[in-house]
């Protein structure tokens, strides 16, 4: 039996025009088996503004009775750190806050775990699923065996409009001489030959 996948879908959305992009996100998961899956929308903004707030718990009323969705706040996780100060895991609270992306990105793991998830997929809020077997691609391999040990993660690529999975390099004066395209264009083409 596959497991019921929780995608994590951090946003951004100090402008109401972030809130149209995550929209066409969520619109996108239509195409997909709802018994399949729930989405956990971090809204990160911190401080927290109530207008987004709302306008998020508008947009997931749109959709909840399509599939399960929930949005998590900055408050929650404060709820939530409080708790764990309590219990004395204070080293763990002090590092769940939205500031940074891998600190967000390690509060969907913590919340996705406390939720009891044994499968998480992260998107982000301004891409859009095409594919209709999404979510048994993403789900493919996992906890198999590959050569000796169990697979547990996986990753994929962003294909772009009219630029296949390549990203466009940005000028080294913009990177100050790092070229991470070209580096993560390399590391693709290897990977996908």
């Amino acid at each position: 039996m596959q497991q019921k996948l929780t995608i994590c879908v951090p946003s951004y959305g100090k402008k109401i025009r972030n809130q149209y992009i995550l929209a066409r996100l969520l619109n996108s998961f239509l195409k997909l088996p709802s018994d399949k899956f729930r989405v956990i929308i971090f809204n990160t903004n911190d401080p927290l503004d109530d207008k987004v707030t709302e306008g998020y718990n508008k947009l997931i009323q749109k959709f909840k009775t399509r599939y399960e969705i929930m949005q998590v706040t900055v408050l929650d996780i404060q709820f939530l750190c409080d708790f764990l100060l309590d219990k004395e895991f204070n080293g763990i609270a002090q590092r769940l806050t939205f500031k940074g992306y891998s600190n967000f990105r390690n509060i969907m793991l913590v919340v996705a775990n406390i939720l009891r998830s044994k499968v998480i997929l992260m998107i982000d809020d301004d891409e859009v699923v095409e594919n209709k077997k999404f979510i048994d691609r993403a789900l493919e391999f996992i906890g198999d065996i590959y050569r000796g040990k169990i697979l547990y993660a996986k990753t994929g690529y962003y294909i772009y409009e009219g630029n296949g999975y390549k990203l466009i390099q940005k000028s080294p004066i913009k990177r100050k001489l790092w070229l991470k395209e070209t580096y993560i264009n390399e590391a693709l083409e290897k990977t996908i030959k």
